[in-house]
């Protein structure tokens, strides 16, 4: 049986990549779900992307002379792709030895994912048939960012707050990695304000 193995995403690719991304968040953003008035997110489109890349590409080119050739990676056909969109940052120098230089994966997207929304109706679905599949995809994506992340002398791969499908199939997946739940520093939060300013109803709130 042949590895999958995940391709590099290109910045012209990116465009593409973040217009079929923002479609599905909307589409997700507008399912309904008993109980839930309002919910927010942050729409992963292209100039949200170029933001944090812009920054990358002065860092590398300060530090290497050149700037990064993958923005990410991505496997599979249209319709049940997986693909990651990530992000270097450094924090000390390279050659240091203090363990803070992260690639970030900024979007991860599972096409074949329903548990995105993180609505309290949601369960893991997928198909069992699909499911060897895209867990093998998502395993050949995260491959490609440690390897990412060893080219450029960074000291580990962050991921923020996965689908619970994403989270079942990293367990599965045999890749060493750790669970952090932030309780106390650098706590992602926001506050909601209706058309008179009030702030006493609060949004579900689904991070992307």
């Amino acid at each position: 049986m042949s590895i999958a193995k995940a391709t590099s995403v290109l910045e012209d690719e990116l465009e593409y990549l973040c217009k079929r991304d923002v479609a599905l968040v909307r589409r997700w953003m507008a399912a309904p779900s008993e109980g839930v008035k309002k919910r927010v997110t942050i729409i992963p489109d292209l100039e949200h992307m170029l933001w944090h890349i812009r920054k990358e590409d002065f860092a590398t080119n300060y530090l290497f002379g050149k700037i990064t050739h993958a923005k990410g990676a991505i496997i599979g056909k249209p319709g049940s792709q997986v693909w990651a969109i990530w992000v270097r940052r450094y924090y000390d120098h390279p050659n240091s030895a203090s363990h803070k230089n992260i690639l970030y994966i900024l979007r991860l997207v599972v096409e074949c994912d329903q548990t995105t929304t993180r609505l309290p109706s949601d369960a893991v679905k997928v198909r069992m048939e699909e499911y060897d599949e895209q867990s093998g995809y998502l395993k050949a994506v995260l491959q490609a960012a440690q390897a990412e992340a060893t080219l450029w002398k960074l000291d580990r791969v962050s991921l923020w707050d996965p689908t619970p499908l994403v989270r079942k199939m990293i367990t599965e997946s045999g890749i060493g990695h750790i669970e952090v739940d932030r309780e106390e520093d650098k706590i992602a939060s926001g506050m909601w304000y209706d058309s008179e300013g009030r702030t006493d109803e609060t949004p579900s709130l689904v991070c992307e």
